[in-house]
Parts: C-alpha cells; sequence; structure tokens
C-alpha cells in the first residue's frame, strides 16, 4: 500500500516494470483491473509502462488511492 501512495503521488508515477519486480505479475495485473475503472475515466494514464494520475485525477487522488489497494 505504501509504494501505491507514494509512488502514484509523485509526477513520476507508478513504473509497472518495477511493481512487476517487487510484487510479481499478478500484483499487475490486479493493479490494472483495479485502475481501469479511473482509466477509462480519465483519471489514470498509463504510458510508457507507466500508471500516472492525470491532472483530473491529482483532485480525486485519495479515493483512486483507495481503490488500488489490492
Amino acid at each position: 500500500h505504501e509504494y501505491i501512495l507514494t509512488r502514484l503521488r509523485t509526477q513520476w508515477g507508478i513504473p509497472l516494470g518495477d511493481y512487476v519486480a517487487r510484487f510479481g505479475e499478478r500484483a499487475k495485473r490486479e493493479l490494472i483491473q483495479a485502475a481501469s475503472e479511473h482509466l477509462h475515466r480519465g483519471q489514470l494514464t498509463q504510458s510508457d509502462d507507466t500508471l500516472r494520475l492525470t491532472p483530473e485525477g491529482i483532485f480525486v487522488s485519495d479515493g483512486i488511492i483507495a481503490d488500488l489497494f489490492l
């Protein structure tokens, strides 16, 4: 949880390669699944193998982060 909380609130976001190295491929799939609604709403973006908050997502980041806690 701490990793998601601290990384997502930075401009660098969550590098998914690093996430897999730390937590495994299954955890990555679960993270992407949990993020899917926020990706669809434009609150998160996934590019360059990194998950980041969008400007819109910053305003609701507490809720997004809570949804991503697996």
